[in-house]
C-alpha cells in the first residue's frame, strides 16, 4: 500500500507526526523484518486502557449526545425526504420501524476508546486537547454520515443487517485505520 511505505523522515516530520526517533526506528526495524504490526508494550497498555475506557463509557447514559444525534438524524432524514417522526427523545420512526439511538449509535464508545490511542504522552496537554476537540467534531460528523447512509439504504430496500450493521462495522474499521495512522505511541 502506498500509504504504508516508510521513508526516513527529518526530525520536524517526526515531531509533526507525534513520533520520536526511537519510535521511528522501532517501526523501521519491524518493517525491515517483515512484521506488519509491531506489538509493543505501550500499544498493549493503550489497548487495555481503551477497553477500560469503553467499559467506563457504558456506565453513563450519554443522554445529551444521544439527543443531539437523534435530532440531527431526524432533521437530516426529513430534509432528504425520508419522512421520519420523532416518537421519543432518543427514538425516531420511519414507516413502521422504530429506531432507538443507543450509546453505540452515538459513537460514544468509539470516542472513549479512541482517547487511549490519540493521546500523545510526549506532547503538551493543550496539544492533546486541541487534537481531541477536532477529532470529536470530525467523529460526530462521520457518525452522522454513517447513520444517515444506513437509513437511506434501508429506505431504498436494503435489509437492516446490510444497511446498518455492515455500514457500522465498516465505520468502526475506518476509525481504527485512521487511529492507526495517527500512532502517537
Amino acid at each position: 500500500m502506498a500509504g504504508l511505505s516508510l521513508q526516513r523522515a527529518d526530525p520536524l516530520s517526526r515531531i509533526m507526526a507525534g513520533r520520536s526517533v526511537a519510535q521511528e526506528q522501532t517501526w523501521s526495524d519491524s518493517r525491515a523484518q517483515g512484521q506488519r504490526f509491531p506489538l509493543t508494550a505501550e500499544f498493549a497498555w493503550r489497548a487495555l486502557l481503551a477497553a477500560a475506557l469503553v467499559v467506563v463509557c457504558y456506565r453513563f447514559q450519554w443522554s445529551a449526545l444521544r439527543l443531539l444525534t437523534t435530532e440531527c438524524i431526524y432533521r437530516l432524514s426529513n430534509a432528504l425526504g425520508l419522512d421520519m417522526q420523532r416518537i421519543a427523545w432518543d427514538t425516531v420512526q420511519w414507516n413502521t420501524t422504530q429506531i432507538r439511538f443507543t450509546i453505540a449509535c452515538a459513537f460514544a464508545d468509539v470516542w472513549c476508546g479512541s482517547i487511549a490511542f490519540l493521546w500523545n504522552r510526549h506532547a503538551a496537554i493543550t496539544h492533546n486537547l486541541v487534537k481531541l476537540a477536532g477529532y470529536t467534531i470530525a467523529l460526530f460528523l462521520f457518525n452522522l454520515f454513517r447513520l444517515e447512509l444506513g437509513f437511506v439504504l434501508y429506505a431504498h430496500g436494503v435489509s437492516w443487517a446490510w444497511a446498518h450493521e455492515v455500514t457500522s462495522g465498516l465505520a468502526y474499521f475506518l476509525v481504527w485505520l485512521w487511529l492507526w495512522r495517527q500512532r502517537s505511541w
